[in-house]
């Protein structure tokens, strides 16, 4: 399978990073199309606390800063791992599913794989906080390649 339109998806933490060197690979021996793609929920306080909060603008500065904040990240660390090639970077801010987001990114664009890495939690720590990778998996419109976490082999 030939996969020359890929999604890379990031939450910038160092676990999500394993995914960049197989996409960087891609990039540079079969000239695929990355793009990097951070997906930020929006914060919104609870509705009976609008109230309380002197400076609404600040949450909307707040939600701001975050995208841009991404923006300067997702720059260096084109830098770092994409040398010569030609990388799409995207932030999305979305007040739903991050799955959905990917997933419906992934769509729009006619991607053919989706990467990301897993963060390699215990099944309860899945169970509480669920997982991204998980959902994108079950609802993808191409494949997804998931990197997992490297192993201790000492244990």
């Amino acid at each position: 399978m030939y996969f020359n339109k890929v999604v890379l998806t990031t939450d910038l933490t160092d676990d999500s990073l394993r995914a960049f060197d197989t996409a960087a690979y891609l990039a540079k021996i079969d000239g695929a199309k990355v793009t990097i793609l951070y997906v930020a929920e929006t914060w919104q306080p609870p509705i009976y606390m609008m109230h309380e909060i002197p400076n609404p603008e600040s949450i909307t500065a707040y939600n701001k800063a975050i995208v841009e904040d991404a923006e300067t990240r997702l720059k260096e660390l084109c830098g770092e791992y994409f040398h010569e090639q030609s990388v799409v970077l995207k932030v999305i801010q979305t007040e739903g599913s991050v799955a959905d987001e990917i997933c419906e990114y992934a769509e729009a664009n006619d991607s053919n794989v989706i990467m990301m890495s897993s963060h390699g939690r215990s099944k309860l720590g899945r169970f509480v906080l669920g997982s991204v990778a998980s959902q994108v998996l079950s609802h993808a419109p191409c494949p997804v390649m998931v990197i997992p976490p490297k192993q201790d082999l000492a244990s």
